[in-house]
């Protein structure tokens, strides 16, 4: 199933399991549990395991509540867990984990942002570059940060459908661009 079609499923089930986590006081709890199902969801084999032909929804139910099991702490987290086996919705459950995190940090004012760097950040440029995102983003900034040598310099900056590229590379690729519609054109 191709991945906006299984968020387009996910969205009802991570807001439901949001507000139930909200209303019960339960947030924690349905962290962790969640954090562990979407562990197990971004493993590069489970596509393998949930399509195996040889594997029952009953085995597979087994194997999750096998590998999450100490994770989920109340019945309603079993029964969730439960529910997307026999629904046949296992397949959506990174996108869910991921829009239940999405709604959290909102709720929290948390802003996931992916920044990849030519070179490695130093402490005083991560520090300044939270404070400009804080201001920006109006919520506080929670960085992942990668190198990627091959943006010869500067960053690029992903925040929900927001990117910023101010990389060397980038750059380039629109001055390249710019000259080849000017030469277009003359």
């Amino acid at each position: 199933m191709e991945r906006h079609k299984r968020l387009g499923i996910a969205r009802p089930y991570a807001r439901a399991l949001f507000e139930l986590a909200v209303e019960r006081g339960e947030r924690e709890s349905w962290d962790r549990a969640l954090q562990a199902l979407r562990l197990l969801a971004a493993d590069p084999l489970f596509p393998r395991v949930l399509h195996h032909p040889r594997l029952s929804g009953a085995r597979l139910l087994e194997f999750c509540r096998a590998v999450c099991g100490p994770f989920l702490e109340t019945n309603v987290q079993r029964d969730f867990l439960t529910l997307l086996v026999q629904s046949g919705r296992l397949e959506c459950a990174l996108e869910i984990c991921e829009l239940y995190f999405e709604l959290c940090r909102t709720a929290d004012e948390v802003a996931a942002v992916t920044v990849t760097s030519a070179y490695p950040l130093q402490k005083a440029q991560r520090r300044q570059l939270e404070g400009w995102l804080k201001r920006y983003l109006k919520r506080r900034p929670e960085l992942t940060v990668s190198v990627d040598k091959s943006l010869l310099g500067g960053l690029l900056v992903r925040t929900g459908d927001r990117v910023i590229d101010a990389t060397v590379r980038g750059r380039l690729r629109d001055l390249s661009r710019y000259v080849t519609v000017e030469a277009a054109r003359a």
